[in-house]
């Protein structure tokens, strides 16, 4: 095989292999950077969606908090009201055996 056959070889075998395993390996790695960029993207997001979750649960115990008080208040406020009344009629009972 003479110089001229082998260079010959060379450009029509190997090199259109060597450039398109080349191009694969940037392809591929073009492909995982985008891969990677996303999943960052995500993670992100992720994190984010995380937070917002744990304010809104941290709003959701207050609030259970304050609707139990408020009905801690109602029950206190229904049993203020029920001991005036009855102390209204005690009083009322006072005033006319006063009479």
């Amino acid at each position: 095989m003479g110089e001229r056959e082998f260079t010959h070889w060379l450009v029509t075998v190997l090199l259109p292999i060597g450039l398109g395993v080349l191009g694969a390996m940037a392809a591929s790695k073009q492909n995982a950077n985008k891969l990677e960029h996303r999943l960052t993207t995500l993670e992100v997001v992720n994190r984010e969606q995380e937070k917002t979750i744990e304010n809104q649960n941290n709003r959701l115990n207050k609030h259970d908090e304050e609707q139990k008080t408020m009905r801690e208040m109602i029950v206190h406020i229904k049993n203020l009201s029920e001991d005036m009344r009855d102390f209204k009629a005690d009083l009322k009972e006072i005033k006319e055996k006063i009479k």
